[in-house]
């Protein structure tokens, strides 16, 4: 027999970093607004390192007992990807879409309170605007 760890989830803070210290825990909710880039690291700043490698991303899945469906930006700074993917859960039958982009056209959100993630050229468009409510 395994012993089980459960962890306690809390309301979570507006924000993750605060004085540039990280608020590590589980939460109950999302951060209203995500600005992991404040923390400090040695006494600098994160921020400061935003467009070496920090790879940023947004994804969003919704499913039913017929589809599933995966959209996702990913900006990793030297490349953008965009990606859309369908599955057929009756058939099997994969639709997917996946395309690597300048990181300078994708348009990615620091919450998902009021956030809007995008991508758009002459040919393709993919967007999201979520409406998390904190409140429901």
């Amino acid at each position: 027999m395994t012993d089980t760890l459960l962890r306690t989830l809390s309301p979570a803070p507006d924000q993750p970093v605060h004085d540039g210290q990280i608020a590590w825990g589980c939460y109950s909710s999302p951060f209203k607004r995500v600005n992991m880039l404040d923390a400090q690291i040695g006494g600098l700043p994160l921020r400061l390192a935003r467009w070496w490698q920090l790879r940023e991303w947004q994804a969003f899945q919704i499913a039913n007992q017929h589809y599933f469906v995966m959209m996702a930006l990913y900006n990793a700074k030297r490349f953008g990807l965009v990606q859309f993917i369908l599955l057929d859960r009756t058939t099997n039958e994969i639709l997917r879409y996946e395309k690597q982009v300048s990181p300078l056209r994708i348009t990615l959100p620091d919450t998902l309170y009021d956030g809007y993630a995008a991508y758009k050229s002459r040919d393709f468009q993919l967007s999201v605007h979520s409406h998390w409510q904190k409140e429901k």
